[in-house]
């Protein structure tokens, strides 16, 4: 999967044909394409330049985007405060991992025109191109500076799924996660003072945002909460939970909540976690019957970010079995489970089903971010695949029933075998001691050979 499938599952659906069973419109969309570009950050590099400089050409210039477009420009705006963001989080992945500061002053001019109106849900049209060009590090900070605070001190979304003006407890936490990615790679000014709004963001995310048990998912416009355990629909949400351990909340509090998490959440004997629990079921909720797409199925995204965070708590069980569970593979071992399954088990599906009657149907499949997010999280949070510049840290942890992973990597001219064994007593390269699992990587056309150690099953990532 990690090799070809899901590699090409991004290239070929999203990026190329950008469509699948559902959708089928061929259209860019802003957030898809950037998420994407996780999958291809050690492969790839190039790809992701080339889509980080013409997503930031779809920004306007108050710091928003369009959320989707057909080339060259036609496609819609609207007031969605969370797809900007991703723009500076790629970014700084990208730079992170490549060395490639050049691209922080490629210059990108943006689009104009009048921003929608109040109430306004969409805007389709084709539009200027504005005559003010900023470097690609400009961009990121207006797509960090358009989000605007609620009441509450958390920011304000309008994404499809919450009601407009809903103050989003799981954005709060992405923001202080972009804003400390990006910190190294903005100016000092502005790093002190996005450095100070983390800092009170957080604060306030543990003033306001615990609900004693786990993280709130957001205070919708009546202030009401939503995601509370006094809640009767969606007591407890999953990403907030999730973030909340990425971002640098208390360790003591993402414990707890990530245990939530798997006492309520997760089905062992279908092998899903669940978005959220109970699903809506009034009228003014999505649309989607309970137990579907974003009413309470499984969505693989927020899946492989659990993953990722239960990773980074040392809980390597939880972490490993969900990796296993997510395999497409998984739901086709047997007839019965194919059966019930009904989807390729060769790509990512994007849900799910969690309703009684469709319970671990897939949907959604081809189409969908979890392909990327399941390939960077694999292999940066569980496998401990983590390069700066030309600099490789790699100290996995492996599942208790495997005793040795091998891996190889091109990097440029050179290639790079990688035996990671629980019998190793002490990482070697090229027959010479290394030490810890630092290995700076050399273009030299040769094969290395590194013999590394594990680390142990409860560490933390």
């Amino acid at each position: 999967m990690l090799n070809r499938w899901l590699p090409y599952q991004v290239i070929a659906s999203r990026l190329l044909m950008r469509a699948g069973f559902e959708p089928s419109s061929g259209a860019c969309v802003f957030q898809d394409q950037l998420q994407d570009a996780l999958a291809l950050l050690y492969t790839s590099p190039e790809v992701v330049r080339e889509l980080l400089l013409r997503c930031a050409a779809h920004q306007f210039e108050e710091g928003d985007v369009q959320i989707w477009w057909h080339p060259p420009r036609r496609g819609v705006r609207v007031p969605a405060s969370d797809a900007p963001l991703f723009l500076p989080f790629v970014t700084a992945a990208y730079v992170r991992a490549t060395g490639d500061t050049a691209i922080l002053q490629e210059s990108v001019p943006y689009l104009r025109d009048e921003p929608p109106e109040e109430g306004e849900q969409e805007h389709c049209f084709t539009p200027e191109v504005s005559e003010m060009i900023e470097p690609l590090w400009q961009h990121c900070l207006r797509a960090i500076d358009q989000i605007r605070l609620g009441e509450h001190g958390f920011p304000l979304l309008s994404d499809g799924t919450d009601a407009a003006n809903t103050e989003s407890i799981w954005l709060g936490m992405f923001l202080c996660e972009v804003i400390r990615c990006f910190l190294p790679y903005a100016d000092e000014k502005s790093a002190h003072r996005l450095s100070e709004r983390r800092d009170e963001l957080l604060t306030t995310l543990e003033r306001h945002g615990w609900d004693g048990t786990w993280y709130l998912r957001a205070y919708d416009r009546g202030s009401e909460k939503i995601g509370a355990s006094s809640n009767r629909e969606c007591r407890i949400d999953l990403r907030p939970q999730v973030w909340a351990v990425f971002c640098g909340l208390s360790k003591e509090r993402c414990q707890l909540a990530m245990e939530s998490v798997w006492q309520l959440l997760y089905e062992p004997d279908a092998g899903l976690l669940k978005l959220f629990t109970p699903p809506f079921e009034e009228e003014n909720r999505p649309t989607f019957i309970p137990g579907n797409r974003e009413n309470g199925d499984q969505s693989a995204s927020a899946a492989c970010w659990a993953m990722g965070a239960y990773g980074r708590l040392g809980q390597s069980s939880h972490a490993w079995e969900l990796a296993l569970r997510l395999l497409p593979v998984y739901r086709g071992f047997d007839r019965q489970a194919a059966d019930q399954y009904r989807a390729e088990p060769y790509v990512m599906a994007g849900d799910v089903s969690a309703h009684p009657s469709q319970l671990g149907r897939g949907g959604q499949t081809w189409y969908t971010a979890s392909a990327a997010w399941y390939q960077f999280i694999l292999l940066e949070e569980l496998l401990g695949f983590h390069k700066e510049g030309s600099v490789l840290y790699f100290r996995p942890v492996l599942p208790e029933a495997w005793d040795s992973i091998h891996i190889t990597y091109r990097y440029y001219s050179a290639t790079y075998r990688f035996h990671i064994s629980k019998t190793c007593s002490a990482p070697t390269l090229d027959g010479e001691p290394l030490t810890g699992n630092r290995i700076l990587l050399q273009d030299d056309g040769r094969i290395h050979e590194a013999g590394l150690c594990p680390a142990p099953f409860s560490a933390r990532l």
